[in-house]
């Protein structure tokens, strides 16, 4: 009484494929197998690690004076940087730079620069003249 006959394991393995057939269990299996496939190769790039490039030193900034009469709004690179007067300097990390000074319905003033480490460039326009 305490094990399974043959009769008994017949009738199991009858119940299971009657509801599934044939095809579905193997398909079944064969998920299982690409799932725990998929698994180990995820597992496996996880633990390579992640390829870094070193850190370049930053070189500091440079600074750029503006000198703007009456006013304008302050612009690098096509993105409003605030309106001088009241700001009379930006710090930019080297490299070139586009900047573009509006104000109100007058024509606006637009120079390129490049800026370099830890040196000033000086910005003046006057929108009066």
């Amino acid at each position: 009484m305490g094990s399974m006959s043959i009769w008994h394991w017949i009738i199991v393995i009858a119940i299971v494929l009657l509801p599934f057939g044939r095809g579905k269990i193997s398909d079944l299996m064969g998920d299982v197998a690409q799932g725990i496939k998929a698994f180990k190769k995820g597992m496996a790039e996880d633990d390579t690690p992640a390829k870094t490039e070193p850190a370049k030193p930053h070189a500091p900034p440079g600074l750029v004076k503006l000198a703007i009469d009456p006013w304008g709004e302050v612009y690098v690179n096509g993105k409003s940087r605030g309106v001088s007067p009241p700001i009379k300097s930006l710090k930019l990390a080297p490299g070139k730079y586009r900047i573009e000074v509006r104000n109100s319905s007058l024509a606006p003033y637009d120079q390129t620069i490049e800026v370099k480490s830890r040196e000033e460039v000086t910005i003046r326009y006057n929108f009066s003249k």
